[in-house]
């Protein structure tokens, strides 16, 4: 029985940059949306951790969101939810869009080995 894929599936794997080299095929992460998507994770957990540290539920990581972004202006309070959701968003942003950046330059560079 042959398996259906949808047009959406198909649509993406056609538009999916991929390098074929002669062992396997790489497909290259847009590093723009993998950085969204990890920007996004990022601020939730940290509205979470600052959610959880205001009803005295994780002191631990309440504390470690204060030494990273009280400088910042980052409180534990309903201000600082929003607060430490932007700066979180900023530094997963950076972080996982670099971290596609460089993984994008290795794949390339492991096909030309091959």
């Amino acid at each position: 029985m042959a398996k259906r894929i949808s047009r959406a599936a198909r649509n993406a794997r056609k538009n999916a940059e991929s390098i074929k080299c002669n062992e396997c095929t790489c497909y290259k992460i847009d590093s723009f949306k993998f950085g969204i998507a990890g920007g996004i994770m990022c601020a939730v957990f940290a509205a979470l951790i600052t959610l959880a540290g205001i009803y005295q539920m994780s002191p631990v990581w309440a504390v470690i969101m204060l030494g990273t972004y009280g400088a910042l202006g980052y409180t534990l309070s309903w201000t600082g939810i929003l607060i430490g959701a932007v700066y979180a968003f900023i530094d997963g942003f950076i972080a996982l869009w670099i971290f596609a950046g460089l993984y994008n330059l290795l794949i390339k560079k492991c096909c030309r080995k091959r």
